[in-house]
């Protein structure tokens, strides 16, 4: 892990009693998709040569689920937890399941996901959004 690396102090919101998000303040799983399909067009150049190994794809990966978190959060979800998954494997020719099971309010909370692959590695990306108070 890199020795840089400080992870984001808390952000303590006040509580608005507002049991549901406004309109605007939404998640939105179609404008998640495509701020994560963005990442992937910005990194796409720097990933056409990319092989599997671990030592380098845990930094891809921590660096993958920060730029896409930024990035989602920067779409003004305010009072959504923003949980950014990050899984990448090597291409064999096998299958992939990825599987996630969340206990949620199915009116204010979404995912999203998308996936990104070159000859010798698959990358999914999967970006969860829970309302809170």
């Amino acid at each position: 892990m890199d020795e840089n690396y400080r992870p984001e102090p808390i952000k303590i919101v006040e509580n608005t009693y507002k049991l549901n998000p406004n309109d605007d303040e939404k998640f939105f799983p179609a404008k998640v998709k495509q701020a994560i399909e963005d990442v992937y067009a910005k990194k796409k150049k720097e990933w056409t040569e990319l092989v599997y190994d671990p030592r380098v794809i845990e930094d891809v990966s921590r660096l993958l689920s920060d730029e896409v978190k930024e990035k989602v959060k920067s779409l003004g979800f305010k009072r959504h937890k923003i949980i950014v998954q990050v899984s990448i494997g090597e291409m064999r020719g096998q299958g992939c399941r990825i599987v996630s099971r969340c206990l949620w309010d199915s009116k204010n909370d979404n995912y999203a996901s998308a996936t990104w692959q070159n000859s010798s590695v698959w990358i999914s990306t999967l970006v969860f959004g829970t309302y809170y108070e």
